[in-house]
């Protein structure tokens, strides 16, 4: 074995390379991997507080904050699992709460999913694992996301770590995969609803792979102790799950007659999701029945196995969703209202935005994984791929299908999409450039006319970039200097062509075309990551401007001037959900109050006031012991300027510079014609204060 992994490492042009450190030994293709770790987590930890916490990350982080401070947590699907309130509240108990701790578990889940191809080298090839890992770490919707507390990221990892016990225990039959399976599935649920997405996907695929187990079961060939792997497996998946979907008959409760899952205009009689009435008896019949077909066909596959992975599953499940036992409802509430909560919500469309959105954000910041992915399915369809190759085939393409069908589409959920076409696009540049000699275009210099490739990028640039007004002479110019590149970029391909073969000298171009891509990928990472002032990117929806870090940091000044401290009192409007992210920035203040302030009959208790915008006509008369308000930007939209275009429009524009040129606009600098879209507020304080500019 370890000849035939020198033989590789020659035949890829690397020489083996090894550190030890104690008894460990660590070769370099580990030590690869620990650097793109290690670099995805100081990208990920660097300036990880500067960015305004958002609405929904103060809700999460506050929810923390509770459970840290010593209060009550319940679980609520609203804001999804209780998973990530325990793991950010032990990071707040161990390092303090801030706007840098409530993010750091998140960045280094995504910092850890970065080494985690590793795992999979088998499947995804050595050097396809390792093009996904450098992927994974620069990747901007990962990188974003990871910088957020979304918990979304933790479900990336559980999903792969499933995804790796389930191949391993296909090829090695060991029982450790099915007990680590189980403790990720139960982490999954635990954490984010899209888990009721995943689970089909994975469920789906193994079904297939075990088509005729099943079929050969039906007609009493086999029982289900006999089954193999891949069987075993969907088993345990079907099995373990199975409960969580009991909600899954409320679609049916017209024919029922009776509420199982409230819809969202019926929030008086009860939790949306939850069952009413008679309804309650249904819903705990059809759990209590659902329970025992799980472990009827737990126990005929093998009863020892099966109750071993369902107290590690329950055993998590049960801890987080009932609080560590001092919520025995939460139990109710994970396993029936996390699902019905959501079905109830679909409805809703909540984003409002068209079939068409996750295509849009992979063309703007996944581009790279994605061409990579449909020329991986181009090429596994020709040649036969592995099981492996089509497996993320299926995911990538089912996964596009199902997000673009949801009701709800949000830009966090882009992951999903990308997660999947990455390691796809990953194992096919592995796959492409295994066979070709490096050290032969390096030693003929052919690097060096595989540099003349990315010039032709100039030729669209040129192109669009030039004003609508430019002279005719000046464009004429244009296009023959264009020219000229063009042929001196044809004179180099076929000076490299001739000089090394076709399959170096495409090797050559396909890297230099990989490094132009990923340059742009890079950049669209840094610019969504790191800017925080006034940003311009799709991924921004209800985020918070940094004028309520200015705000807050105001307050803060104003509480140690008058010697008040935590004591001061502030007032937050809190109509149109404006308590958050003040119920955040505030949380060590005794005396904050949230009234809605859309009526208003004597003056605010504050001697801070943080006002909707919409209300200073009725605030006015009552504001008289205040200085003069500073307005400030309360949330930000990207706009959403695509969201109403037709067919007939964008058939229109295909054909005219000036479309293509605002498109390269944005692309290239994030320039458009339209600021982001904002909620206003305004800020008083007392008359002698004075405000941050």
């Amino acid at each position: 074995m370890e000849e035939q992994a020198k033989r590789a490492d020659e035949k890829s042009g690397l020489d083996v390379i090894s550190l030890s450190v104690g008894r460990f030994t660590l070769h370099w293709e580990e030590l690869l991997y620990l650097l793109l770790v290690v670099i995805a987590g100081v990208m990920r930890f660097w300036d990880l507080g500067a960015r305004t916490f958002s609405h929904d990350e103060s809700l999460h982080a506050t929810y923390s904050w509770y459970i840290y401070a010593g209060r009550s947590y319940e679980h609520n699907p609203m804001m999804h699992g209780p998973f990530q309130y325990y793991g950010s509240a032990l990071v707040f108990k161990l390092f303090g709460a801030s706007d840098y701790t409530g993010r750091a578990l998140y960045a280094l889940f995504g910092a850890i999913l970065v080494g985690m191809p590793y795992f999979l080298r088998q499947y995804l090839g050595r050097g396809g694992a390792l093009t996904a890992a450098v992927l994974l770490a620069f990747s901007p919707s990962l990188f974003y996301f990871s910088r957020l507390a979304w918990m979304d990221i933790y479900i990336l990892v559980w999903t792969l770590s499933l995804i790796i016990c389930i191949w391993r225990y296909m090829d090695t039959k060991k029982p450790l995969y099915l007990f680590l399976g189980a403790l990720f599935l139960s982490l999954s649920f635990a954490t984010k609803e899209v888990t009721f997405i995943t689970v089909p996907i994975l469920g789906i695929f193994l079904f297939v792979l075990s088509i005729k187990e099943w079929l050969l079961m039906v007609r009493r060939k086999i029982g289900p102790s006999q089954i193999s792997p891949v069987g075993s497996f969907l088993l345990l998946l079907f099995t373990l799950s199975l409960p969580q979907y009991s909600a899954g008959v409320s679609i049916f409760q017209r024919w029922i007659g009776v509420t199982l899952a409230n819809p969202a205009s019926q929030w008086t009689k009860g939790p949306v999701g939850m069952p009413v009435g008679e309804g309650l008896y249904i819903a705990t019949a059809i759990i209590v029945i659902f329970l025992v077909i799980s472990l009827v066909i737990g126990f005929l596959w093998n009863w020892r196995m099966w109750l071993a992975c369902a107290a590690i599953f329950y055993g998590v499940y049960v801890l987080l969703f009932t609080s560590f036992f001092s919520n025995p409802l939460g139990f109710f509430t994970g396993i029936w209202q996390s699902l019905g909560y959501w079905l109830a919500q679909q409805p809703e469309a909540r984003g409002g935005q068209p079939w068409f959105y996750y295509f849009t954000l992979l063309s703007v910041y996944e581009f790279l994984p994605f061409f990579l992915a449909i020329a991986a399915a181009i090429y596994y369809s020709i040649k036969k791929g592995d099981a492996f190759s089509w497996f993320l085939i299926y995911w990538s393409g089912i996964s596009l299908i199902l997000y673009s069908y949801a009701g709800e589409k949000m830009p966090w959920l882009i992951v999903h999409l990308a997660f999947p076409l990455i390691l796809l696009g990953g194992k096919f540049v592995g796959q492409m450039f295994e066979g070709v000699r490096w050290r032969e275009p390096v030693m003929r210099r052919g690097i060096l006319f595989g540099l003349f490739a990315p010039l032709i990028l100039l030729v669209p640039w040129a192109v669009l970039s030039a004003p609508v007004e430019t002279s005719p002479s000046t464009v004429t110019l244009g296009y023959i200097i264009i020219a000229i590149i063009l042929l001196a970029i044809a004179e180099a391909l076929f000076l490299l062509r001739e000089g090394l073969g076709r399959k170096a000298s495409a090797g050559v171009l396909g890297v230099a075309a990989l490094a132009v891509l990923f340059f742009f990928t890079a950049r669209a990472a840094w610019n969504a990551g790191y800017e925080y002032n006034d940003p311009l990117d799709m991924f921004v929806y209800s985020g918070e401007s940094i004028d309520v870090k200015v705000i807050a940091g105001d307050i803060e000044r104003l509480a140690s001037l008058t010697g008040e401290g935590k004591n001061l009192k502030i007032t937050v409007d809190g109509s149109d959900g404006y308590a958050w992210p003040w119920a955040w920035y505030l949380r060590d203040y005794k005396y904050v109050g949230y009234p809605g302030l859309e009526q208003m009959d004597s003056p605010p208790d504050g001697d801070v006031l943080l006002l909707n915008m919409r209300n200073q006509g009725v605030a006015q008369p009552y504001l008289s012991k205040y200085g003069e308000g500073k307005p400030y930007h309360m949330r930000q939209w990207f706009p959403e300027v695509y969201d109403n275009l037709t067919t007939r429009q964008v058939l229109q524009g295909i054909g005219r510079r000036e479309s293509w040129s605002k498109l390269l606009d944005y692309f290239l600098y994030r320039r458009m014609d339209t600021s982001m879209w904002s909620s206003e507020a305004i800020a008083y304080f007392p008359k002698d204060f004075k405000q941050t500019p």
